[in-house]
């Protein structure tokens, strides 16, 4: 395990290239500045000293959700969201070579593109494999205007990007590519998710095929989804409080579910799931990764980032094996959250102190080794000053699996 001693590490997007260096972006701060900031590491990744760590922008606006795809070329893509004169902006930097120098990265606002639209509740990017690149954001609203932008090259060049409307209403947003396919899973303002997909000229609506409801889901959970090499669709959610008197609806309330689909996937018959894991699992993060018809499943809740791997027949609860890979007892075991806790309390120690987990990624490299990246923070109470403890920025976690 690797910690980034990078105060306020928070909401990590992660990739492996095709040669197996890892790339991770954060946001950081947001004292004594707040920052976006880019680590690579491309040998043995559970060495700390093996993570070259590189600020590509800072200052005292707030910066944060920061997001990564990586094309075929090998260039890498991110965007992050920074709050500057009053309002919120998009900002996309993108690199070609030589990342860990800070001039390599471009900055391009693209805020002008989004009608007042910003990351909220799930905004994902993904590139397909023309190395096309795709991101969603919407109002902060009920029923929203859901916004689609895309790229297909000079994307550091405002004129080339295009948007449309995605969908009017939902949230919670997961979106893979495969091919020059996009396949979506989101929330639909009406405790239930739908599967959306498309095929081309993404930013026009009507070119987007929308399922029947499928799953109940009560919006604030995270969601993931990938896409096997067939087409293949696969969506992982905890389901929160499905709000049933259904006694199936109800025995999968705040349960982990994994759902596939490999053929006609607007029929809601098409889908099968499992249930995995303890409850509460994947309520602060979940990362799903295919890989040659196996799946990866990080999920993250305040105490324990736990991974589920199926290497086929993943709508068979027997062919999962689970595991613990961080939880908060570890990092309190090598970072005592009292001593950092204490720090700033007057005019006593912190009384208590607790790290606590969130924002999982996994990503696997080309030689099937494996990397979780965790945000953190801190809940503290100093004595005998404070009635009600307080949250802190935490550290980045990074456990990494030969």
């Amino acid at each position: 395990t690797v910690t980034f001693e990078v105060l306020g590490f928070n909401e990590p997007a992660m990739v492996s290239g095709a040669d197996g260096t890892l790339h991770v972006v954060f946001t950081s701060g947001p004292t004594p500045t707040s920052a976006f900031q880019y680590a690579r590491c491309s040998q043995d990744c559970g060495v700390s000293g093996n993570w070259t760590i590189t600020t590509i922008d800072s200052g005292q606006a707030l910066k944060n959700r920061a997001r990564l795809v990586i094309g075929t070329d090998n260039r890498l893509h991110a965007l992050y969201e920074t709050q500057e004169s009053g309002g919120t902006q998009t900002i996309y930097s993108t690199c070609a070579a030589n990342c860990t120098q800070a001039g390599s990265w471009s900055r391009t606002d693209l805020t002008s593109l989004l009608d007042g639209s910003a990351p909220w509740r799930g905004a994902p990017m993904v590139i397909d494999s023309q190395n096309r690149v795709y991101f969603i954001v919407s109002h902060l609203t009920f029923n929203p205007k859901v916004t689609i932008a895309t790229c297909a090259s000079g994307c550091d060049t405002l004129s080339n990007w295009t948007t449309g409307v995605f969908r009017q209403g939902g949230s919670r947003t997961a979106m893979a590519a495969r091919g020059t396919t996009l396949h979506a899973i989101m929330h639909n303002e009406n405790n239930e998710l739908v599967y959306r997909t498309c095929t081309g000229n993404c930013t026009v609506t009507s070119n987007w095929q929308e399922s029947p409801p499928l799953f109940v889901f009560n919006s604030y959970q995270p969601t993931a989804i990938a896409v096997t090499a067939q087409g293949g669709v696969r969506v992982a959610y905890n389901q929160g409080n499905g709000g049933s008197s259904d006694p199936q609806i109800m025995a999968q309330d705040y349960r982990l579910l994994v759902w596939s689909c490999d053929a006609n996937c607007m029929d809601p018959t098409s889908w099968n799931g499992v249930i995995l894991g303890d409850a509460n699992e994947g309520t602060e993060g979940l990362s799903l990764v295919e890989a040659g018809g196996g799946l990866v499943l990080l999920s993250t809740n305040e105490t324990t980032a736990t991974v589920h791997v199926c290497s086929s027949g993943c709508t068979n609860n027997a062919n999962w094996q689970r595991g613990v890979v961080d939880s908060s007892e570890a990092f309190r075991l090598a970072y005592d959250p009292v001593t950092y806790g204490s720090s700033g309390c007057s005019p006593g120690p912190a009384s208590f102190a607790a790290w606590y987990l969130d924002d999982g990624i996994a990503a696997l490299r080309p030689d099937g080794s494996a990397a979780f990246v965790f945000g953190s923070h801190m809940l503290r109470k100093c004595y005998p000053t404070q009635d009600m403890a307080t949250w802190l920025p935490g550290f980045g976690r990074l456990a990494y699996v030969p």
